[in-house]
């Protein structure tokens, strides 16, 4: 007689040690993703910021352009009791601009000296991560909220910024809109010694007040945009109108307008 054995029935469904691995891994891959998340967050935030401290810089530059002055910073932010917010009233901003994407003020500051009774930016003053000729700087406090750059040096003299942590600094460079205005501003004198040429028979011994006197121009005339003294050189005839240029000093960035270079001093 053939014996029918039955088999076992197997299990059916996870067991308990499968379901545990299956949470665990589950787990995992949550927190893994979260922290993917949280990261792709604050990438998002920085590049936001960037954008913004981008903008900022823009607007900047054109105020200087149309003022041949930087905006001093606001009081939204204050600094060792020194205003140090985004000006963005100024800067014909909307108010966003004032905020970095982490929702902190963003730090602005440019050297403020006095010149002909006049406050003025110092365009060369700041050095920023080494690079020197620096004229104002942003800086967001990055995604620890902090600021953590301390800058070393009193303005009107040399102020120096190092990049600190996470915090985002840009710089605001103006020497090429320095220089276009300078070569614009030569051209207005150079031009204006050769009208006084054509009146005086003789050409000019000074910028002012031949120059600047003789045909109301105002203090701008007298300086560039670096504060120096234009210089109206008169061994030569006809004389040579320059700045020197970025670093203050004879050298090789000196700019020069020949006063009759331009055009016939007189018809």
């Amino acid at each position: 007689m053939i014996e029918i054995r039955k088999m076992p029935a197997r299990n059916k469904g996870f067991t308990l040690i499968a379901v545990v691995l299956l949470i665990l891994a589950i787990g995992i891959i949550a927190f893994i993703a979260g922290a993917i998340g949280v990261k792709l967050q604050e990438i998002a935030r920085e590049r936001n910021t960037v954008k913004r401290m981008a903008v900022i810089k823009d607007a900047l530059k054109k105020y200087y352009r149309g003022h041949q002055d930087l905006p001093v910073p606001s009081n939204v932010l204050q600094v060792g009791g020194q205003n140090r917010g985004v000006p963005v009233t100024a800067l014909d901003l909307e108010q966003k601009y004032s905020l970095d994407a982490w929702g902190q003020h963003f730090y602005y500051y440019e050297c403020q000296t006095t010149i002909l009774g006049q406050s003025r930016t110092k365009i060369n003053a700041l050095v920023v991560d080494g690079t020197q000729l620096q004229a104002g700087i942003l800086i967001s406090n990055g995604p620890d909220q902090n600021f953590d750059t301390t800058p070393t040096g009193t303005c009107p003299n040399e102020v120096t910024y190092n990049s600190t942590n996470d915090d985002i600094l840009v710089a605001i460079n103006l020497q090429s809109e320095a220089i276009e205005i300078t070569n614009e501003e030569l051209r207005v004198l150079a031009k204006k010694a050769c009208t006084y040429y054509c009146a005086n028979s003789a050409w000019p011994t000074n910028i002012s007040p031949d120059i600047t006197g003789a045909f109301s121009l105002g203090n701008n005339y007298l300086i560039d945009p670096w504060l120096i003294s234009y210089v109206l050189d008169t061994t030569s005839s006809p004389p040579n109108v320059y700045s020197l240029g970025p670093d203050g000093e004879p050298s090789a960035d000196d700019i020069h307008v020949k006063a009759n270079g331009l055009l016939p001093c007189c018809p």
